[in-house]
């Protein structure tokens, strides 16, 4: 017999301030590219595999100064990488 799930007191509705834009969605919403190293193959979904290297650099570093939190964890990610990799 299933337990009953008790509601939290805490519990409020946040409601979002933005409107719903009606939008590709899915892989035609952004361009793809492959990158093949040994045996995996990473997919990357982003406008920004068309962009010179420069303007990466600067559209990542005004995401980390707005406070993306996507571009927090992928530097998060990259730190751990670079720090499990230097044990080894």
């Amino acid at each position: 017999m299933a337990v009953p799930r008790q509601r939290s007191t805490n519990a409020r509705v946040v409601r979002s301030p933005q409107e719903h834009i009606n939008g590709q969605k899915g892989e035609s919403a952004v361009d793809k590219k492959e990158f093949k190293l040994g045996n995996t193959t990473a997919t990357v979904y982003s406008n920004l595999i068309h962009k010179q290297p420069h303007e990466i650099k600067e559209w990542f570093k005004n995401e980390l100064i707005r406070g993306n939190p996507v571009c927090e964890q992928i530097v998060e990610a990259i730190a751990q990488c670079s720090s499990t990799k230097s044990l080894k």
